[in-house]
């Protein structure tokens, strides 16, 4: 087990960085406050040309809460990329009713040529808006 980590948003960047991923996940549980100085890596990650740093920066979006619009909109950016399109439609369900501005990528999302991850896509939907989960559907 790692050992924790005493400075939440040290030990956040020197996972990132140096290893292109997080190797002790408690240093975000629990951390929503101090790790908000991070974000802007995290987000920067998400463009990254190296999948192992898109990863890491995705997860780190699913252990963190931020503004639910800047992380939805760079999380439904990102997710165009199928490596990461999985993590990326888990940390957009997190954020619940508060990721209502992704509603419209996901309902595309289903209505297009049947995607290899509908029932992700689906899932996501359902955790933020029930009501167009079911109208999708049912298209």
């Amino acid at each position: 087990m790692a050992a924790k980590c005493v400075n939440a948003h040290e030990g956040l960047k020197s996972r990132l960085y140096p290893s292109l991923r997080l190797q002790c996940p408690q240093d975000l549980e629990g951390h929503h406050v101090a790790t908000k100085p991070i974000v802007p890596d995290i987000l920067s990650g998400l463009t990254s040309k190296d999948v192992g740093f898109k990863n890491a920066s995705v997860w780190a979006l699913t252990r963190i809460q931020i503004d639910p619009d800047l992380a939805v909109r760079a999380l439904t950016n990102a997710a165009s990329d199928q490596a990461i399109r999985y993590l990326c439609l888990k940390a957009i369900g997190n954020y619940g009713a508060g990721a209502t501005s992704a509603v419209p990528f996901l309902v595309d999302a289903l209505h297009g040529p049947r995607p290899p991850d509908f029932h992700d896509v689906l899932e996501t939907l359902k955790s933020i808006d029930p009501e167009a989960a079911n109208e999708a559907r049912r298209k």
